[in-house]
């Protein structure tokens, strides 16, 4: 920019004026120090923002995330020896035999930001020192894991989900009633399965605890009519906030992915009132938050303190208050494991439970992941699968495991809802 500016002429004292371009006048005076400090800034602030952009775009990108777990996955079926092509290719053992036992690995390669696939040689590599044949399916879409496990072969010894209560409940929902064992690595958020029954972390403690075969006969959930679930569905607060996670989620959920479907659901919940009948009886008619649990871990927290995945019932927790007040008591008694005791909160046991409301579209959410509206009918599946689980776990848990035929049939006529201070034959708080 050009800029003119007057001193007094050294012959004549007349007042010249002269340019601030180089050559065709007197100097210009330097810039103030601040502009030069700003314009510093700014050119910093705009070498950050481009680095964001080509660096960082893979972590927030969607497109970019599956691509970046894509070719991860296509060099590590490379450097095992299997096939190049698709994500989701099968990898078998050098030297497979049909009659060989084979353990099924089924990947899901975003969760924990790819630590399941991080964790893929160590597995087979144990599980091949153990004398089994291993097939690897890494999954690109929702869905695929339950495909997967759909028909499996008679020398299949153990179908493995590495991944999420997600990636789990799919591997359940596609082996339904056929007898081979499922086993859990767990890579996810929560990991509420994987917590409870202390399921190893390491891959060499996990390939072991594979090969001891030391399986329980566990109970699972089903919603009539949807899918099955191996810890727990939620209606009220907690369902709305994994319904509005579901429509901008992209990828893996990290706990931080929460902060953005809370606050929307802090603005737009309406706490609606459900009615709970369990085993055919009303009990309560206008509860704000209803959790049915098969297992006492429920997020962060034991919702069902006296739940068991293996005494053919379900848990219903009844929170009675609406109100955001009433929601912090009931999480942090949660927290604390004494919500049971509030005056407020009925804690029931049951094999049905049917939820109703008169509002309109109140969802249901099924292991963390959205499982459609109210109303809405459980019921538990006795001994339904063989979970593979430590021996020290499989000692204390009640149910030995069995084939399916082995199994004692269900009493055909329900059991009476009981509370839980009727519940003698064990400690309620632990």
């Amino acid at each position: 920019m050009t800029t003119a500016r007057s001193r007094p002429n050294d012959d004549t004292g007349r007042v010249a004026t002269g340019s601030c371009r180089e050559g065709e006048g007197p100097r210009c005076p330097r810039p103030p120090v601040r502009n030069r400090i700003v314009a510093l800034l700014v050119f910093v602030l705009q070498l950050l923002v481009l680095a964001f952009r080509r660096l960082l775009r893979p972590l927030y990108d969607a497109e970019s995330r599956r691509a970046r777990h894509a070719r991860l996955a296509r060099q590590l079926l490379l450097l095992e020896g299997g096939p190049a092509g698709k994500v989701s290719s099968v990898l078998h053992g050098s030297r497979a035999r049909p009659s060989r036992r084979k353990v099924k690995i089924i990947v899901n390669p975003v969760s924990g930001r790819g630590a399941g696939l991080r964790a893929i040689p160590r597995l087979r590599r144990g599980l091949r020192e153990l004398g089994y044949d291993v097939e690897i399916v890494v999954t690109e879409r929702a869905g695929q894991a339950e495909e997967a496990c759909f028909g499996l072969e008679s020398n299949v010894a153990a179908v493995v989900a590495v991944g999420g209560d997600g990636t789990l409940n799919e591997v359940i929902n596609g082996v339904g009633d056929q007898p081979t064992p499922i086993a859990v690595y767990s890579t996810g958020t929560a990991n509420c399965i994987g917590t409870e029954f202390e399921i190893p972390r390491e891959p060499e403690l996990f390939c072991r605890m594979i090969d001891e075969g030391c399986a329980v006969c566990l109970d699972v959930a089903e919603v009539v009519g949807r899918r099955r679930f191996h810890s727990f569905a939620g209606v009220g607060f907690d369902a709305k906030v994994v319904e509005e996670l579901s429509k901008v989620r992209t990828g893996a959920i990290l706990m931080s992915a929460y902060i953005r479907p809370i606050l929307t659901a802090l603005r737009s919940y309406k706490w609606p009132r459900v009615a709970v009948e369990v085993d055919g009886e009303t009990i309560r008619s206008e509860a704000s938050f209803v959790i049915v649990s098969n297992i006492r871990t429920y997020a962060i927290m034991e919702a069902a303190p006296a739940a068991s995945a293996t005494d053919g019932l379900l848990d219903i927790c009844i929170f009675e208050k609406p109100g955001w007040l009433a929601l912090a008591r009931y999480a942090l008694g949660a927290f604390t494991r004494t919500h049971t005791l509030d005056h407020d909160v009925v804690y029931v046991q049951g094999r049905h439970v049917r939820l109703s409301t008169a509002a309109d579209r109140v969802p249901i959410q099924i292991d963390g992941d959205q499982g459609g509206y109210l109303p809405a009918e459980l019921r538990v599946l006795p001994g339904a699968i063989r979970f593979l689980v430590p021996a020290h776990v499989q000692a204390r848990l009640t149910r030995p495991a069995s084939r399916p035929q082995d199994r004692p049939r269900p009493a055909e006529t329900p059991t009476r809802s009981r509370p839980l201070a009727q519940r003698r034959d064990r400690a309620v708080l632990a």
